[in-house]
C-alpha cells in the first residue's frame, strides 16, 4: 500500500510538473505547428469533396444533356422524314426546344460548378480563419489541483498512471 501511495505522488507531482513546464512549451511551439496542419488536412478535404460533387454533377449533366440532344436529333430526324411541312415544322420546334433544353442543362451546371467552388473556397477560408483565431488556452484550461482540462468539459487530460502499459 506504500509503494501506491508513493506512485500516486509521483503521479502528482508529474502532472504538477507537466502543466507548469512542458504545457506551456507545447502551447508555444506545437499549437501553432498543429494549427498549419489542421488547416492543410481540412483544406485538402473540402477540395476532394469539391471534386467529387464535381465529378457527379458532370456525370449528370453529361447524362442529362446527352438525352435532351439526343432527343434533338430524334426530333430532327422526324423532321427529315416528315410528310408534310406542317409535320416537319413540328418536329423543327420539337428538336429547337431540346437544344434549348441541353444549353439550359449546360449553364445551370456551371452555375452549380462556380457556387460549389465559392462554397469550398468560403468554407476552407473560414476555417483557417478560426483556426488561427483559436488559442489553446480557448479549449484548455488549468484545473485547480494543476491538472489540465478540457474547458467547459471539466474532462482531466491525463498521463498515463505509472505503470500503466497501454
Amino acid at each position: 500500500m506504500a509503494q501506491s501511495k508513493v506512485f500516486s505522488l509521483i503521479y502528482r507531482q508529474l502532472v504538477k510538473w507537466f502543466a507548469k513546464r512542458i504545457w506551456p512549451w507545447i502551447v508555444k511551439n506545437i499549437w501553432p505547428e498543429l494549427q498549419k496542419l489542421l488547416i492543410e488536412v481540412f483544406v485538402k478535404v473540402v477540395s476532394a469533396l469539391k471534386e467529387s460533387i464535381f465529378e457527379w454533377a458532370d456525370n449528370r449533366k453529361n447524362n442529362r444533356e446527352q438525352a435532351a440532344q439526343k432527343k434533338a436529333a430524334e426530333a430532327e430526324q422526324m423532321a427529315q422524314a416528315a410528310q408534310s411541312e406542317a409535320e416537319a415544322e413540328k418536329y423543327r420546334a420539337t428538336a429547337q426546344v431540346w437544344r434549348e433544353v441541353a444549353e439550359q442543362f449546360r449553364q445551370e451546371n456551371e452555375l452549380l460548378k462556380a457556387k460549389l467552388d465559392d462554397a469550398a473556397k468560403k468554407s476552407a477560408s473560414d476555417f483557417r480563419n478560426e483556426m488561427n483565431s483559436m488559442e489553446i488556452e480557448d479549449l484548455i484550461e488549468e484545473g485547480e489541483d494543476d491538472s489540465l482540462k478540457l474547458k467547459g468539459s471539466g474532462t482531466v487530460l491525463q498521463l498515463p498512471e505509472p505503470g500503466d502499459k497501454s
